[in-house]
């Protein structure tokens, strides 16, 4: 009897070290999976961040080189204005008011207009000579500035191709250009002008001025 029980006593023993066992391994089997759980959540959020700053950093990219692309472009319709228009004291004399000339065909000559100007340029002269049909619809000014030529003090300017109109007579077309060097002469106080279109010399249905042609005032 007293083996029997000393029996059961080992067994029991035995059933709880191994129950205690098992808990303790399901246990760790949890805890391992709870740790093996979270480390995968943390490594999708981590990936979704990293998504989401990337994705951000790219948007950033992208404004940048938007709002780059914008400024290059309004600085260079802000150059381009410069390059049209000559302040009052590039131009000397302190003048406050542009000179265009028109072509009497019935006199056959050139009669002066002066208008007021905030800013002299040769686009506010164009803009005038087009009001008057001197110039074609759609005349602008590409670039113009005064420089030094030879000792000499010019305005040189360059037009788009609409400066040129072809549905002309030559007397009309020679009026056409000498009204112009006169306009840009008389506004701007220089000696001379030098013409192109485009980057070219003037070429048109009758006239054609040569490589560094000058007009001077008639």
């Amino acid at each position: 009897m007293k083996i029997n029980k000393r029996i059961k006593m080992l067994l029991a023993a035995g059933l709880l070290m191994f129950s205690t066992f098992t808990m303790s391994g399901c246990t760790s089997k949890s805890s391992n999976e709870a740790d093996n759980k979270t480390q995968t959540e943390q490594k999708a959020d981590n990936e979704k961040k990293t998504d989401k700053e990337e994705s951000k950093d790219s948007k950033e990219k992208e404004d940048k080189k938007e709002d780059s692309a914008k400024t290059n472009t309004e600085n260079k319709d802000d150059k381009s204005n410069k390059d049209n228009v000559i302040s009052d004291k590039k131009a000397g004399e302190g003048k406050d008011e542009i000179t265009y000339y028109t072509y009497d065909i019935d006199k056959d000559e050139m009669i002066s207009h002066n208008k007021k100007q905030k800013d002299i340029s040769v686009e506010s002269i164009v803009n005038e000579l087009v009001e008057s049909k001197v110039l074609q619809e759609g005349t602008k000014v590409n670039k113009a500035q005064v420089e030094n030529k030879d000792g000499v003090k010019t305005l040189v300017v360059d037009m788009n191709q609409n400066f040129v109109d072809f549905n002309q007579g030559s007397s009309e077309e020679m009026s056409q250009i000498q009204g112009f060097a006169n306009s840009l002469i008389k506004s701007f106080n220089v000696d001379q002008v030098l013409l192109t279109v485009e980057g070219k010399p003037y070429s048109g249905g009758h006239v054609a001025l040569n490589e560094g042609e000058m007009l001077k005032y008639k």
